[in-house]
């Protein structure tokens, strides 16, 4: 599924809100002539400006299926939640990202 995102609001959406423009040209001794545009713009600020947005990946080192109780163990290492069952809990641990 596409995800965009507005150049100007900075704000994330799945479906983009449709912008139309109508135009009535009236010429001499004709009839008026109507045309429409139609455009994806943003839905909260209502900008025309929109980019395709692309989610970056983590970087999963460890993927661990744990029970319930030793979920603090694993969190207190680095690991986060992935996923919760009912008899237990997927944890991932990710690489951390080096800033320069």
């Amino acid at each position: 599924m596409n995800r965009y995102q507005c150049a100007d609001c900075h704000k994330t959406f799945i479906h983009p809100a449709i912008r139309v423009t109508n135009n009535v040209s009236i010429g001499m001794n004709t009839a008026p002539i109507m045309s429409s545009f139609e455009a994806h713009a943003c839905p909260f600020c209502q900008s025309l400006n929109l980019e395709e947005f692309v989610e970056s990946k983590p970087n999963v080192v460890d993927v661990v299926s744990v029970d319930f109780t030793e979920v603090p163990n694993h969190y207190n290492r680095g690991y986060r939640v992935h996923a919760i069952y009912a008899k237990e809990v997927i944890m991932t641990l990710t690489k951390k990202e080096e800033s320069s």
